[in-house]
Formats: C-alpha cells, sequence, structure tokens
C-alpha cells in the first residue's frame, strides 16, 4: 500500500486543517503496518500447523517392576530384607525389563543393558541366549506398551553374620501393545539371581522363558521357525 506523503505545513496555513491531515495520515500508516504483519503471521501459523497435524505421538509405557513378596534364609540369626535392599533389586530388575522388553519395543537400542549384568553373564547377551532374553527386532511400536503385570517375589540368602549375600527373583512380565502389522503380546517368567557387586546389584544368572505373539500367526521359538511357543534362556 502506498503512504501519501506527509502535508507541508506551508501550503496549509489553517492549523485544524493540518490536524486533521495529520491524523489521516497516521491512520493510514497504522493501517499499512497492521496488514504487513497479519500477513507475516498468517504464514508463521499456516507452517506451524502443518507441522501439529503430521507429528505422530512417540507412544508411552506404562510397564515397571514391582515387588509382591520378600523372604530371607538365613544361616545364622533370622533376619529380614533391609528396604534399601529390596528397592535396589527391584530397580535393577526393572531396569533390565526397560531395556531388554521396552526399549526395542520403542525402537531404541537398549545401550545400558550390558551394564545391568556381572562381567560373566553380560557376555551371554551376544550368544544363543540373546533371543530369549531381548525382544529385538519387533518393534518399533505405534501403539503404548501395556503392562498385564510386571512383578517379582524376592528370596534372599543371608550369612551367619545376617548380610544378605545373593537374592533370586521370580519374574513375572507380560506386555502388550501394536506395531504396523498388528498386534504383540510377550510375556517373560522365571528365575533371575542377583548378587553385590560394590555397593550396586548385578544379575549373575538366569533361568527365564518367553512367549511371543507377533503379527504373521504363530509364536516363533528362539530360531524364528514357526511351531514353537516358548523361548528360553538358562
Amino acid at each position: 500500500m502506498e503512504i501519501p506523503p506527509f502535508p507541508s505545513a506551508s501550503c496549509d496555513p489553517d492549523p485544524s486543517m493540518r490536524h486533521r491531515l495529520l491524523l489521516r495520515h497516521v491512520a493510514t500508516l497504522a493501517i499499512a503496518l497492521l496488514t504487513v504483519v497479519t500477513a507475516c503471521g498468517g504464514g508463521s501459523d499456516e507452517g506451524a500447523g502443518d507441522t501439529t497435524s503430521t507429528a505422530a505421538p512417540r507412544p508411552e509405557s506404562d510397564v515397571e517392576v514391582i515387588v509382591n513378596e520378600v523372604a530371607v534364609d538365613s544361616a545364622g540369626t533370622a533376619t529380614d530384607m533391609a528396604p534399601g535392599v529390596v528397592e535396589a533389586i527391584r530397580s535393577r530388575l526393572d531396569a533390565y525389563v526397560q531395556q531388554a522388553m521396552v526399549a526395542p519395543l520403542l525402537g531404541e537400542e537398549p545401550t545400558e543393558l550390558a551394564g545391568l549384568f556381572t562381567p560373566f553373564a553380560a557376555t551371554r547377551l551376544d550368544g544363543p541366549d540373546r533371543e530369549s532374553l531381548i525382544d529385538a527386532g519387533i518393534g518399533p511400536a505405534t501403539a503404548d506398551l501395556m503392562s498385564n503385570g510386571a512383578a517379582a517375589n524376592l528370596t534372599g540368602l543371608a550369612d551367619k553374620d545376617g548380610r544378605i549375600v545373593v537374592v533370586a527373583a521370580s519374574l513375572f512380565v507380560d506386555i502388550e501393545t501394536q506395531v504396523e502389522d498388528g498386534p504383540v503380546h510377550i510375556t517373560r517368567s522365571g528365575e533371575v539371581v542377583l548378587v553385590p557387586e560394590g555397593f550396586d546389584w548385578k544379575i549373575d544368572s538366569f533361568d527365564l522363558a518367553v512367549q511371543r505373539e507377533v503379527p504373521g500367526g504363530e509364536p516363533t521359538d528362539a530360531g524364528g521357525e514357526p511351531g514353537g511357543s516358548t523361548e528360553e534362556a538358562s
């Protein structure tokens, strides 16, 4: 929009006329500026709207391991498992589930998984037990991960001084979700043995079985051949 030139005082001897012309000029300038701002703002909102409409929400997970029962077998005086030890074990089991089950289903790499195991047990993550320990190659999920159960019962073994030297955890995890080709249902259960290592607890051995129902029909065994319903690692 073309803005008219500002009137010259020398050609308008009437002060009231100059005042009216000044107001008209300011109003014209304000309308021109408002038109420019509205045009720029409209373009920005349109782009933002396109981004919002095309972005897919990231699936979430409600999977978290809880502890149901705790017991201690002692070689000496009867003792209880301290709350701090119970929470440390629960946290370690939950970290395993998050890395081995949840992360792969969300299309993420389980980069912290090996650190949850003792050095000897960690070597089995890349061997024949990998298919039973990690749910790789199934995700990414297109829907939230829903837990039908994620719990453990703990049994600690205490020495004669009452110190917990090993904990056996009966673990059960049941997860459902969706991938692009259809529904996924994974159930993992068995025993995980943990030992203290420094100020932490690590997984030292395991005896786990996993059953997977994935798009394509029948459950698969560790070798990926149809017909098997259970994969085991011990």
